[in-house]
C-alpha cells in the first residue's frame, strides 16, 4: 500500500531505484525445514501476481510473542522473530506461540511477502532486519496496492 513505502517521505518507486532501509515480512505457516533443504526463497503457489506465496528456508532468531489491542483489552496474535536467509534478513510473524519456534531452528515459512511500515520499527520495537533492496519491476495491484519486484543490490 501507498503508506508503506510513502511514510518517511518516499516516494513510489521506480524500476532501478535503490530503496535504502526497507524491511521485508512474511506472515505465514512455520514448519521445521528438511534437514536437506538449502536456505532459500522460492515461489510456492503461482496466482495473479499480489497473491503470490513464497517459501523463505532459513534460521529463526529469538521468537517473541505479540498481542493486539482490539478494544477490549489485548489478546494473543501470533509469535513474530527475524528469519535469516543466506546474507538476508526477514521480519516473520505466524498465528502461533514463540515457544513453538527454538531460536537458531532451521525452519520453512510459506506466506506473502509485504514492505514492513517505517512506523512500526519504534512502536512495535521490531528486531532489526532492514536492507537496501533493488527495485527491479513494478506494477499496480488491486485496491491502490503497488508490487514491487525486489532484489538485493549486487556488490560489485
Amino acid at each position: 500500500m501507498d503508506w508503506m513505502i510513502a511514510d518517511g517521505e518516499r516516494s513510489l518507486p521506480g524500476v532501478g531505484l535503490l530503496l535504502t532501509g526497507v524491511g521485508l515480512r512474511v506472515r505465514g505457516e512455520v514448519t521445521a525445514a528438511r534437514p536437506d533443504s538449502p536456505d532459500e526463497i522460492v515461489e510456492a503457489q503461482k496466482a495473479h501476481p499480489h497473491e503470490v506465496m513464497y517459501r523463505l528456508t532459513g534460521r529463526a532468531g529469538a521468537p517473541r510473542d505479540f498481542d493486539v489491542d482490539t478494544g477490549q483489552g489485548g489478546r494473543h496474535a501470533g509469535a513474530e522473530f527475524v528469519l535469516t536467509v543466506g546474507s538476508d534478513r526477514y521480519q516473520v510473524q505466524t498465528d502461533g506461540w514463540a515457544r513453538d519456534v527454538p531460536t537458531g531452528s532451521r525452519v520453512t515459512v510459506t506466506g506473502r511477502l509485504t514492505v514492513v511500515g517505517e512506523y512500526e520499527w519504534e512502536a512495535f520495537a521490531l528486531s532489526e532486519s532492514r536492507a537496501d533492496w533493488l527495485v527491479k519491476a513494478v506494477a499496480p495491484a488491486d485496491s491502490d496496492d503497488t508490487m514491487l519486484d525486489l532484489v538485493a543490490p549486487s556488490n560489485g
